[in-house]
This record gives structure tokens, C-alpha cells and sequence, in this order.
């Protein structure tokens, strides 16, 4: 069993981390607990994960993808797509959140500094 120890502002600290090195695209990372980022110039790794997500979307191992809410950072808004993993809980979704829900936790998330962004990847994803 392991322990997972997480707090607000060492999340916020990855974000930020990520948006001062021009992130468009961050994402938490199960394995590695913590938040990868992708900058314009990583295009075909940003392809690559959307992807991924759709094959994962389709083959069930991840059962939603939705728009969320949007969150701030320092002066960056970030706007949520909502990745719904079986059996995968992400606590760190439940922080950033900062609602007290652990219906959060269901939810991992994939920030876009685009709305529109967001809206076409979770659109290409859940296209049939």
C-alpha cells in the first residue's frame, strides 16, 4: 500500500512551474504523481496524448471525458477536461478543486491555458 501526500500549494508550485516555462497543456501523471506539461512546440506529443486518450476512451479503461471548471493559478486560468479512469482515484484533482468533494477525486486533470483548446480536444475525443 502505498501513501500519497499532497498539499494545495506544492500543486500550484507544479502548475506554476509548468505556465513559467509556457505549458499549454499540463496533466497529472498517475505513475509519476506528479503534473507533466507540454509547451506549442510539442506538438506531436500533445496529438499523441489525446490519442491516447480516445483508444484508453474507447477500449474503457477510462469511462469519461467532460469540460470542468476552471481553475486559477497565480494570474493564469486554467480550464479543466475531466478524465474519469477506472478504478483510479486522483486526489490531487480534489485539492485543486479547493470544494471539499471527493467526487473531485474521480476526476483527473488535463489543463488547457485555451478554452478553446479544451473544447476541441474533449470534442475529438468523444467524437464517435
Amino acid at each position: 500500500m502505498t501513501t500519497e501526500a499532497h498539499s494545495l500549494e506544492g500543486l500550484h508550485r507544479q502548475l506554476a512551474c509548468g505556465l513559467e516555462n509556457d505549458a499549454v497543456f499540463l496533466y497529472w501523471h498517475h505513475r509519476l504523481q506528479y503534473f507533466n506539461y507540454l509547451t506549442t512546440d510539442d506538438q506531436d506529443a500533445y496529438h499523441g496524448e489525446l490519442k491516447l486518450v480516445r483508444k484508453q476512451l474507447r477500449g474503457g479503461s477510462i469511462t469519461s471525458v467532460t469540460s470542468g471548471t476552471s481553475i486559477t493559478v497565480g494570474s493564469k486560468v486554467l480550464h479543466t477536461m475531466n478524465v474519469t479512469m477506472a478504478n483510479q482515484m486522483c486526489y490531487p484533482n480534489m485539492l485543486l478543486q479547493e470544494r471539499g468533494l471527493f467526487d473531485d477525486a474521480d476526476h483527473t486533470p488535463y489543463f488547457f491555458t485555451s478554452e478553446t483548446s479544451r473544447d476541441n480536444a474533449v470534442s475529438y475525443i468523444t467524437r464517435q
